[in-house]
């Protein structure tokens, strides 16, 4: 017999508020198996699947797309929303890492306003996708 966790215990165990919890349930993400009282009772098996919300969202997925992906029937047609998500991270990466550059370039340059810098202003050609 497996032993439910209350969500008191889920709460403690993964450090999320009740609150998400509810949210996550209400968008069909995570099931409660039964209630004592009005306490929601979850199987132990839940604290995986809450990894892998947490995993997803970390990841920049939203709560309609986690819960296709946790859907049976997933990855029946292949793997297209991880292929997207994977774009999309590595372009977040690469401005992230142009910012860091430009950070670190202000932070070691020596004129007195980095701003000024003409290495600096170099730079923010590649901010803009497109400039006219």
């Amino acid at each position: 017999m497996t032993t439910e966790l209350d969500i008191g215990e889920v709460q403690e165990r993964t450090g999320l508020p009740v609150s998400t919890l509810h949210v996550w349930e209400r968008h069909g993400l995570i099931t409660a198996s039964s209630r004592k009282g009005l306490r929601r009772q979850y199987e132990p098996g839940v604290l995986e699947r809450i990894a892998v919300i947490v995993m997803c969202q970390r990841s920049g997925f939203s709560l309609d797309e986690i819960g296709k992906l946790l859907k049976p029937d997933a990855f029946r047609d292949g793997k297209v929303l991880l292929e997207s998500k994977i774009r999309d991270l590595e372009e977040q990466r690469r401005s992230l890492d142009q910012a860091i550059d430009g950070l670190r370039h202000a932070m070691s340059c020596s004129v007195p306003n980095p701003i000024t810098c003409p290495d600096f202003r170099a730079k923010l050609g590649d901010v803009l996708p497109v400039q006219r």
